[in-house]
């Protein structure tokens, strides 16, 4: 193998591994164990805000692709899911791939589609990615809750 063959290889293998370590550093991301996802706890990343009256409960932030809008699965389910929650009352931010938010850095979201609960201080409190079934069972649970404290 040729000097600038190996280069490239390790070019590539540092490359992968700073994108695992940023990815996985303070990240709280669903895990599957059995049928039961969880969501792993991470410290808060945010400056603390003074909270409004209308901000008293958790909003949800979520990255999706609104081109899958119309799909029954993966994305498009998000999305309804999503799009109902904030119909219910729950505050919902809804950000397109792509997105120049700052919302999209401050949290580190490089996933899509991604879905994040964040209490009044703009603290994350749960992380959801990707669109397998797992996924979105836990989103759509998590949106349950976010739906009852809306109304109360």
């Amino acid at each position: 193998m040729s000097k600038s063959r190996i280069a490239v290889v390790v070019i590539v293998i540092a490359a992968v591994a700073a994108v695992v370590y940023f990815k996985s550093r303070d990240a709280r991301t669903v895990t599957v164990k059995g049928n039961t996802p969880a969501v792993a706890a991470a410290p808060a990343r945010v400056q603390p805000a003074a909270p409004t009256p209308a901000a008293q409960r958790a909003s949800v932030i979520a990255l999706v692709d609104p081109r899958e809008e119309g799909e029954t699965h993966g994305c498009g389910a998000i999305i309804h899911l999503v799009r109902e929650a904030k119909q219910q009352g729950v505050q919902v931010v809804e950000l397109a791939p792509g997105s120049d938010s700052p919302l999209v850095k401050q949290h580190r979201i490089l996933v899509n589609p991604t879905v994040l609960v964040v209490d009044a201080n703009g603290q994350e409190r749960a992380r959801f990615e990707g669109e397998d079934g797992a996924t979105i069972k836990a989103i759509e649970q998590e949106l349950q809750k976010q739906k009852e404290r809306a109304r109360s």
